[in-house]
């Protein structure tokens, strides 16, 4: 790394840049030698222009408000203005700077306004004098002007006279005290200088006469320097850099994009700097600073109308080799039993064989210190169309769709009252048998939230189970069918279906809606029948096979002894009362069941004392109706008799 030093001072905000006329350059502003042919211009005739071409730039100036505008600044300070003032045509090292909040303190000796231009008004002080010294904002980035510009014309030092004065009495001395004070307290580095046309030799002088031994090491970044410009660099305690500014900052962000959060963690740089760098990267980071410890990163959101891109990168050794050049979910994957984990396989790399795993944020790397890794198919959403046609039925649903390896592809669609895995292995082979190897994992849910989908869906399973064509969409045009996929499975989904439509009639004549519907159960199918029936006072259908039996003891009905009913055929009714019934998290209680057999036989009487007998009935059919009423017996039923 050709910075390497250089770069480890400015990661430790330890740094502060001191820029000359050559950082602006490349944004096509007035060279040195610009400004001399603009002010020869004015000269009256050749011969003087002759005289004064070679000139340095502080000597000429110093000449022309002299001798040319008899000791007036105006002229001069107009023409430079006016020189000034111009559309950059390149921006780029001014843009990557305003992008490194290391650089707390910024000194410039140029003139132009493209350096505070490259930063937000609102994150910028520019201080062009002492008055301004007054008004520094700390959590903003400070450029020091330290010979002025054109804004404020009096702090402009351009000529003999004003370099002379500035060393020996400043009109700025507390911006000079500042300078020095930077000198002292951080490495400065100086980019865009030749050390010919600038007076940076002078003022690298003055301070190290100030400061002596206690000054901090220098740096200095250019192009192209002769040898005898090398020595009296070294003399001046100034390490050179032969190189263009953009190499350094290129090399600088790269560095700093690879260890900024590492240097965080580490307490090197404030949250203040490190926000700041993340912002420049679209995204805010989460911190935590605790008392004693290292800092955290916990998160990260993206600016407004910005967009985050997480990577992971690393390398392995020979032991995962082949799983990594595979990737094979299906062979190598596992599930993981974590509710934070989606129920996908995922491989896991760790240990000494995972090497150099590097986790980023819009390019910012966030850790490098990662022992463990999983990695998981990435599940797209897609649009299924489901057709059935022998049920006139076709719907279209949602789902996730993920690569288990190079030949299979897994659905998991969420039906409301169930999901759906499916696994389709494709190949050309199935394309030209017109069959595919289809893997279907069906799994019903405990609780679901809208019963007009449980109707709708439970077709789709119905349909599948009692192999009719059922034809997805988008996976395939071939019918998938329980015939070609899967053994044949007992399952009365009819009966599911009955029971959703059970519960949406029950909510409609009531008035009331369930918030949580419980699946399909027997207990709770026999319940919504039931309650049902009761609010629509309609009969119900009991089975029994071999019929039933229903025996009196000790009945009082002197008539009904008397008389000659055995193997007669006639109506019996019985009737239960309290009738509790639990549907979908709620209690209903029902006032009468009563039970009707019709028609039955007295295959038994028996008198037991004078006026008591015992008496048995036999109902032969397989089934019997049962009445669920508000109505006790001799109401819903006038005309029987009541045996007591």
């Amino acid at each position: 790394m050709k910075f390497e030093r250089l770069i480890k001072l400015v990661r430790k905000c330890k740094v502060s840049p001191f820029l000359g006329a050559g950082f602006s350059i490349e944004a096509k502003a007035p060279s040195v030698d610009d400004l001399k042919t603009a002010i020869l211009s004015e000269f009256d005739n050749e011969k003087l222009r002759n005289e004064h071409k070679d000139d340095s730039l502080q000597d000429l100036t110093n000449f022309f408000v002299e001798e040319v505008c008899n000791g007036s600044r105006n002229q001069l300070i107009e023409l430079l203005h006016e020189k000034f003032n111009f559309a950059p045509a390149c921006m780029n090292d001014h843009s990557m700077l305003a992008t490194i909040p290391h650089f707390k303190h910024i000194f410039t000796t140029n003139y132009d306004t493209l350096l505070e231009d490259s930063y937000p008004i609102t994150e910028r002080n520019v201080v062009r004098n002492d008055k301004d010294c007054t008004y520094i904002q700390e959590k903003k980035t400070t450029i020091f002007k330290i010979h002025g510009d054109f804004t404020d014309p009096d702090s402009v030092i351009i000529t003999s006279n004003d370099y002379k004065q500035f060393f020996e009495e400043p009109i700025n001395s507390g911006l000079w005290d500042l300078t020095k004070t930077e000198f002292l307290t951080k490495h400065i580095l100086f980019i865009g200088y030749n050390l010919y046309d600038d007076n940076i030799i002078d003022i690298i002088k003055h301070i190290s006469d100030a400061v002596g031994r206690n000054q901090k090491e220098m740096f200095l970044i250019v192009p192209r320097i002769n040898e005898s410009r090398k020595t009296q660099l070294k003399k001046l305690g100034v390490t050179y850099y032969e190189a263009y500014a953009s190499e350094f900052f290129n090399e600088l962000i790269t560095e700093l994009r690879s260890n900024i959060s590492k240097d965080f963690k580490h307490g090197e740089i404030s949250s203040e700097v490190y926000t700041k760098f993340c912002n420049f990267h679209d995204f805010t980071p989460g911190i935590i600073m605790p008392p004693d410890g290292e800092n955290q990163i916990n998160g990260f959101k993206p600016l407004e109308k910005k967009s985050i891109e997480q990577k992971i990168q690393f390398t392995v050794d020979d032991v995962y080799k082949e799983i990594a050049n595979n990737m094979d979910f299906e062979k190598y994957g596992v599930i993981i039993d974590n509710p934070i984990y989606p129920a996908i396989p995922k491989i896991e790399f760790k240990g000494e064989h995972l090497l150099n795993c590097v986790h980023s944020v819009n390019g910012v790397v966030i850790d490098d210190n990662i022992s463990a890794i999983l990695v998981m198919p990435v599940p797209k959403d897609r649009e299924l169309t489901i057709h059935i046609p022998s049920r006139n039925f076709i719907e279209i649903i949602k789902g996730k769709a993920y690569a288990l390896n190079k030949q299979k592809v897994v659905f998991d669609i969420d039906f409301h009252i169930y999901t759906m895995k499916m696994i389709v292995a494709i190949n050309e082979q199935a394309s030209i048998d017109r069959k595919f190897d289809v893997n279907f994992t069906f799994k019903s849910k405990d609780t679901f939230t809208d019963i007009d989908l449980a109707i709708k869906w439970i077709d789709f399973i119905s349909a599948f189970f009692s192999g009719e064509d059922v034809f997805i969409k988008d996976v395939s045009n071939i019918p998938f069918n329980i015939k070609n996929t899967t053994k044949n499975v007992e399952h009365n989904f009819e009966k599911f279906k009955e029971y959703y439509k059970n519960i949406k009639q029950i909510e409609q004549l009531t008035g009331e809606k369930f918030s949580l519907y419980h699946d399909c159960s027997e207990q709770a199918y026999y319940a919504s029948c039931k309650y049902l029936a009761y609010l629509k006072h309609e009969p119900v259908i009991i089975k029994s096979p071999g019929g039933v039996k229903i025996s009196a003891e000790a009945i009082t009905l002197p008539d009904f002894a008397e008389s000659n009913y055995e193997n007669k055929e006639m109506a019996a009714v019985s009737t239960n009362t309290d009738i509790v019934l639990d549907l979908n998290g709620k209690t209903y209680k029902i006032p009468y069941m009563h039970s009707i057999y019709s028609p039955c036989k007295v295959i038994k009487l028996q008198r037991k004392d004078q006026d008591k007998i015992d008496i048995e009935f036999k109902y032969e059919a397989d089934q019997y109706y049962a009445l669920y009423s508000d109505k006790p017996t001799l109401e819903e039923f006038p005309k029987v008799k009541a045996l007591n």
